[in-house]
């Protein structure tokens, strides 16, 4: 779970550095994140596959959007009392097993 975490908060500050112009070369990028270059051009390539285009700019010094597309990254975490929780969880079962749709339920609409 801390890993999921680490990973989306590294996504969520790569993001705003990325937004903000600065991000610095890809080895200041690298080190800020305490990862490798490697693992930076991983990422990068993660955020391509959401639709933007990632530029280095020498004169800006960092990485930037190159095709007028940002990325909005948040996360949400919260405290859900047990009888939601299962509620939820009988649902997920139900939705499992193809019982229930809401998309599809008429009784719904």
């Amino acid at each position: 779970m801390m890993k999921a975490l680490e990973q989306i908060e590294r996504l969520i500050t790569m993001n705003s550095l990325i937004k903000a112009h600065k991000t610095g070369s890809p080895d200041q990028f690298s080190k800020r994140m305490n990862i490798s270059r490697r693992q930076l051009f991983s990422y990068m390539e993660f955020f391509r596959e959401f639709g933007v285009e990632l530029e280095y700019s020498k004169s800006l010094n960092s990485y930037y959007y190159s095709n007028g597309h940002e990325l909005n990254i948040s996360f949400n975490m919260e405290k859900v009392p047990a009888s939601r929780f299962n509620y939820l969880q009988a649902i997920r079962g139900l939705k499992a097993k193809g019982c229930f749709n809401p998309l599809k339920d008429e009784s719904l609409q």
